[in-house]
C-alpha cells in the first residue's frame, strides 16, 4: 500500500525518490489519519442535514467552518484542491428566512382523504372540510348540469317548432295518399297543442 502512496505522492510533487523517504511520510499518517477521519464526521453530519437543492460543493462549505469552529486548526482549504472550482454562496438560501410552503403531495392527499385505515390520527375538522369541498364541487356540478339540459330542452323545443312550421308549409298537392294521410293527422296535433281552429 505504502508504495502506491509513494508512487502518487512524488507524482504529484513532480520530485524523485530521494525527496522523501517511507519513514517520513509515514510518520504523520496517524496524526493525518485522526484529523480527516473527524473532519469526515463533520462532513457526514452536514450531509445528513442538508436542505433541498444543495449539492455537495455546498456541504463542503458548510463542514469546513464547522470543522474548524470545533478547534481543530488544520487549513482544510489547503488540502482540498477543488475549491476554487466551487461558486459562491447562494444568498438565497439563507436560514433565517422562512422558506416557500411546499403544497401538499400526491400521499398525504389520499392519507388525508381516505385515512390512516381507522386510525384517529387524522383530524375530525380535515375530514370535514374535505367533505364540504367535495359537496360544493358536487353542487356546483349539478348547477352546471341542470342548466345544460334547460338549454337542450329548449333547442329541442325550437328544433320542434322548426318541424312544425315546415308540417304547416307544406303543400299537400304533392303528397302521396299515405303522405297525405300523415300530413292531415300532423296537422290535427299542431292546432290541438296550440289550441288553433
Amino acid at each position: 500500500m505504502w508504495d502506491r502512496i509513494e508512487e502518487k505522492f512524488f507524482t504529484a510533487m513532480k520530485k524523485d525518490d530521494f525527496y522523501r523517504t517511507r519513514d517520513q511520510l509515514t510518520s504523520k499518517w496517524s496524526h493525518i489519519n485522526r484529523k480527516v477521519r473527524k473532519f469526515i464526521g463533520v462532513y457526514e453530519e452536514c450531509s445528513r442535514f442538508r436542505r433541498s437543492g444543495t449539492n455537495d460543493a455546498d456541504v463542503l462549505r458548510l463542514a469546513t467552518p464547522r470543522y474548524q469552529d470545533d478547534g481543530h486548526q488544520g487549513k482544510v482549504d489547503e488540502t482540498i484542491s477543488s475549491t476554487d472550482q466551487i461558486p459562491p454562496f447562494n444568498v438565497a438560501d439563507s436560514d433565517d428566512e422562512d422558506p416557500i410552503p411546499r403544497p401538499i403531495g400526491r400521499k398525504k392527499a389520499k392519507f388525508i382523504t381516505y385515512g390512516s385505515g381507522g386510525s384517529a390520527s387524522v383530524s375530525v375538522s380535515s375530514r370535514d372540510e374535505i367533505g364540504r369541498e367535495m359537496v360544493e364541487q358536487l353542487r356546483a356540478f349539478n348547477l352546471r348540469e341542470q342548466e345544460r339540459l334547460k338549454l337542450k330542452e329548449k333547442d329541442l323545443k325550437l328544433k320542434e317548432q322548426e318541424a312544425e312550421i315546415k308540417v304547416m308549409q307544406t303543400d299537400p298537392g304533392t303528397l302521396s295518399e299515405i303522405g297525405l294521410m300523415i300530413y292531415e293527422q300532423r296537422i290535427r296535433e299542431i292546432k290541438e297543442k296550440y289550441n288553433l281552429p
